[in-house]
């Protein structure tokens, strides 16, 4: 019997492929037509793919990835690791593996507009 899998969004870059664990990522940050992936783990690496090309590549997966929201023009979070959501300070919270926490400023616009989906966890 085959080991599972954890769903893994491959990226390919002009010269690396990159295989990023989605179960272990915290959240992508944009930056122009790239994006930051940072881990759980407290490891980071800059991909060559936009947010946009990246919420694609994650609604085309076979796998579920609906843990993964598209909270803003420069996010995509991991809601597995949400640990507080502040709207009076517009910011999220997220947990990194070993408890620290990773705050993160959200416009007070794309809480309320995700407010329900965040709620509902």
């Amino acid at each position: 019997m085959a080991p599972l899998l954890q769903p893994r969004l491959v990226l390919k870059g002009h010269e690396e492929i990159f295989f990023i664990d989605l179960n272990k990522v915290l959240y992508f940050l944009a930056d122009d037509h790239y994006a930051h992936v940072y881990y759980a783990s407290g490891y980071h690496c800059m991909v060559p793919y936009g947010l946009s090309k990246i919420e694609t590549l994650l609604q085309e997966m076979d796998d579920d990835t609906s843990f993964m929201l598209r909270l803003s023009r420069k996010y995509i979070i991991n809601i597995n690791k949400l640990q507080r959501i502040s709207t009076v300070k517009a910011a999220i919270v997220l947990l990194d593996d070993v408890g620290n926490a990773v705050t993160l400023p959200v416009s007070k616009a794309a809480l309320r507009e995700n407010i329900d989906v965040l709620s509902g966890l």
